[in-house]
């Protein structure tokens, strides 16, 4: 089945300017299905970033599909908070060979908005599930011909198209689970029919699925009468030649499958510093502390994370902070060079001047930043001087230290 070519956000077009998510509605008053449910699975906890959608699920941490990528923003029912940068991680098969198309990133305050708590079992077969999102929702009726044109005869494929934008929500049930690669990495998904009313009796009172370009919807389902995020929608395989902005009885949603990946979601909700998302990203929970060196080339796993190294490189020793005599229009000062990485705030190098080696001083007063310079990424080369020059001292000294 994960053969088959399915939609992705590649594919957005027309009033899609990324991609979009919602539970297309077949069945039921839209007016109901664009409202909030009376049994309500998580409606608040449902976000949109980059116009696609996310849950939110608690430490100021939102789960969405890998393959939208790291969304500069995400909005809610009632605001618009930008995310904290470089605070994002990609999940990892459960074997953690390759990375799949889930993406966990953080806001950089808390939204305020209900917890979606994730499920720790897989769901048996024939669970009725409510998905929940935002983005297109169904329009009116269509049918085609065995070569896609609308109206033809003998009508082969019905279904309905697609417009407007907004939250929705819709049901369907669990046909299967499976496993395989769709060009993301490897996933386990759920699969979950679009069935038509009176055809195998598998439809539900408001079946649905997703459509174009739909990424990063939730998938509850109750459990103990309690619901739980059981899925996030990633993906559908539409027919050969099926036209977009349709929803055709017979598609399929696929949802990855949380409980696979409960043990990763549960590790990076526990994370909150900087530096704790750094080291999670690059060692993925391997034991290794912040003044470890497991690359052994004398910097700490903290001062990489300052400095902007690569931890398990070996970096050469002029990659340390280089301090050197350099004149200045009131004289000569004491003049530190080194990198830095702009997302480290929570540990950023600092650098401090003494005249005794007991007392240390920075900031305003004691030193004078010049301006840095942008290097790859997220690292600049910064340049710091003391503030008193050497003719206006008997001894000066100068270190750089990583405060944390």
């Amino acid at each position: 089945m994960l053969g088959r070519y399915p939609r992705t956000a590649s594919l957005a077009l027309g009033l899609l300017a990324a991609s979009s998510l919602v539970a297309v509605v077949s069945i039921g008053d839209p007016a109901v299905q664009l409202a909030r449910p009376a049994d309500d699975p998580g409606w608040d906890s449902v976000v949109t970033p980059a116009r696609a959608s996310g849950v939110y699920l608690g430490n100021r941490w939102v789960l969405t599909a890998g393959h939208i990528g790291f969304p500069t923003t995400c909005v809610g029912d009632a605001w618009d908070i930008a995310t904290q940068p470089g605070a994002w991680v990609h999940l990892r098969a459960p074997n953690g060979s390759a990375e799949t198309d889930l993406l966990l990133f953080r806001l950089s305050v808390d939204p305020k908005v209900p917890v979606a708590k994730v499920i720790d079992a897989p769901l048996p077969l024939g669970t009725e599930i409510v998905m929940l999102g935002y983005g297109l929702h169904h329009g009116d009726p269509v049918s085609y011909d065995v070569n896609w044109v609308v109206g033809g005869l003998p009508v082969r494929y019905t279904g309905f198209l697609v417009s407007g934008w907004g939250k929705s929500w819709g049901t369907n049930r669990i046909s299967g689970i499976t496993e395989g690669d769709y060009g993301i990495g490897p996933c386990r998904v759920y699969v979950a029919a679009f069935d038509q009313p009176g055809v195998g009796g598998n439809a539900t009172a408001a079946e649905a699925m997703i459509t174009t370009s739909d990424s990063g919807g939730a998938v509850f389902a109750k459990i103990g009468g309690q619901w739980r995020l059981a899925g996030i929608m990633v993906q559908y395989p539409d027919l050969p030649g099926q036209p977009v902005y349709t929803a055709i009885w017979g598609n399929e949603t696929w949802a990855m499958e949380l409980a696979a990946y409960r043990p990763q979601i549960d590790a990076v909700l526990a994370l909150s510093s900087g530096y704790d998302i750094w080291q999670y990203q690059r060692f993925r929970g391997t034991a290794t502390g912040a003044t470890a060196d497991p690359d052994g080339d004398g910097f700490t796993n903290l001062e990489e994370y300052a400095y902007g190294l690569d931890p398990k490189a070996k970096n050469p020793r002029s990659a340390a902070p280089q301090v050197a005599t350099v004149p200045y229009a009131d004289g000569q000062a004491l003049t530190a060079t080194f990198t830095r990485n702009k997302l480290a705030t929570d540990a950023p190098p600092v650098v401090e001047v003494s005249s005794d080696l007991v007392t240390w001083s920075s900031g305003a007063g004691a030193t004078v930043e010049l301006p840095a310079v942008a290097l790859a990424g997220d690292v600049e080369r910064a340049t710091v001087r003391d503030a008193t020059p050497l003719a206006k001292a008997n001894r000066r000294f100068l270190r750089v230290r990583v405060a944390r």
